[in-house]
């Protein structure tokens, strides 16, 4: 076990079967900032589900060991975890069963936040892979967990391990400055009309509020919604009916995002209590796979509304330090004009792509930035300006991006990944690839994929 990067704010991590130096040419598989461990997504294929997840958990495992951290069920420091699965009938199925082996392997009152989706990974062939996030050892006497109706939420304060950093809250264990509190939020499927959303929009700030002494919905950071519907076109009377879905999911992605940006920024109380309204979170949302006969427009499905399920992040108590919308034509000299890689060197020129950085704890949480090229130079780069906008951080202190995108486009995404990171803006984050197609981007302004990152502050 060995730490191959370190800096003032994270330090790569290393296990038997991802040695020092992996990471030059690859993306990291752990990184250990501000006493989160964020781990790259693991892929196992095994005989059975069960032991397909106990070997990816293992993946898992082996990445927090490099950081002095056991994840089994005694050590209550997995706190956050996202698991799709690839596009079945028998979904619900697997759902159940997944979430039974995180029991069995955990203990029902220790499951983490667990975010189940129906989405394909990052190739073709793996059936499911799971993203985690864990704190470490010494953090672990302070995880509380909260289950309420569909809503799950894990609270922990972690302990920092790494030097301190030089930003504001930056600290070590001996001046405990940097002692923020976080909490991981996961809610099942939830629909999209008016009083569902308001329901758990009540319940979320409830459970930070009351649960967790903080300051309600406003507490959140980071999130990613799952909406409920097709990645592909069906054929109606002979055409394509993939624009009329687009729209459709358009049309239920707009109703999730106000109503996230009321609740997050307190827009849904100012009335009744006066109060000051206060930055929204960020928010990226991402369809979710219909099984193959059904879609949002389904006759046979009529009767069952659109839902969404939905994944967070929330800093208790502490107030969005800065929070900037980000939007313009990105020179090409965002990043170094030296790279040697042909293939993956930057567009001329950028489309416009907004990208919202929210700077809460130790961490800058971004939104999705929307990519127009295959290899998704185009957001990276907007990423990156989005990044030293805030200057609290920038691109090689990111620790984690999520692609969603297509899969026949993953490999060319590698390309660009390698170009921006590996190249330019050193260590690579870890990092996780989904055949998802983004909600929010249709039509003439159609993207390819979306990049959803989160960096450290300096």
């Amino acid at each position: 076990r060995c730490s191959t990067h370190h800096t003032s704010s994270f330090r790569v991590l290393n296990t038997p079967w991802w040695p020092a130096g992996t990471e030059r040419t690859l993306e990291s598989v752990g990184i250990l900032s501000r006493g989160l461990i964020f781990a790259s997504t693991m892929m196992e294929t095994n005989q059975t589900l069960p032991r397909q997840i106990r070997a990816e958990l293992q993946d898992v495992g082996d990445i927090c060991n490099a950081a002095n951290t056991s994840i089994t069920n005694n050590h209550h420091t997995l706190v956050d975890c996202l698991v799709n699965v690839a596009d079945e009938d028998d979904f619900e199925k697997k759902e159940g069963l997944i979430r039974h082996e995180f029991a069995r392997e955990f203990g029902a009152e220790n499951v983490p936040a667990l975010t189940i989706v129906k989405i394909s990974g990052e190739f073709t062939g793996l059936p499911t892979s799971t993203t985690c996030t864990a704190i470490t050892d010494k953090a672990s006497a302070s995880v509380k967990r909260v289950e309420r109706g569909q809503i799950v939420a894990v609270t922990a304060t972690p302990v920092q391990t790494e030097k301190g950093g030089k930003g504001e809250g930056a600290g070590s264990d001996d001046n405990n400055n940097d002692r923020y509190r976080y909490a991981w939020i996961s809610m099942r499927d939830t629909a999209t009309d008016e009083k569902a959303l308001s329901q758990v929009g009540d319940e979320i700030d409830s459970m930070l509020k009351n649960d967790f002494n903080g300051n309600g919905a406003v507490d959140l950071v980071d999130c990613i919604a799952f909406l409920k519907g097709r990645s592909h076109g069906t054929r109606e009377n002979g055409r394509n009916n993939g624009d009329h879905e687009d729209s459709l999911a358009s049309i239920e992605a707009k109703k999730i995002r106000k109503w996230f940006e009321e609740l997050s920024s307190g827009k849904h109380k100012i009335k009744a209590s006066g109060k000051k309204e206060k930055s929204s979170g960020v928010l990226t949302i991402v369809k979710e796979e219909e099984s193959r006969n059904h879609s949002l427009t389904s006759t046979a499905h009529s009767s069952s509304p659109p839902s969404f399920k939905l994944r967070c992040t929330a800093v208790l108590g502490s107030s969005k330090t800065s929070s900037h919308d980000f939007s313009s034509q990105l020179p090409s000299s965002s990043f170094s004009s030296s790279s040697s890689t042909s293939s993956s060197s930057l567009p001329s020129s950028f489309p416009p792509s907004s990208v919202k950085t929210v700077v809460a704890g130790g961490f800058v949480y971004l939104s999705g930035a929307f990519s127009h090229t295959a290899n998704a130079t185009d957001a990276l780069a907007n990423i990156a300006t989005a990044l030293e906008a805030t200057n609290e951080s920038s691109l090689n202190l990111t620790v984690n991006c999520l692609y969603f995108g297509s899969q026949q486009l993953v490999m060319k995404y590698f390309e660009g990944f390698r170009y921006a990171f590996n190249e330019n803006a050193p260590p690579p984050p870890t990092r996780g690839e989904f055949g998802a197609t983004p909600a929010e981007c249709s039509g003439k302004d159609s993207c390819v994929s979306v990049i959803k990152c989160v960096a450290a502050r300096k």
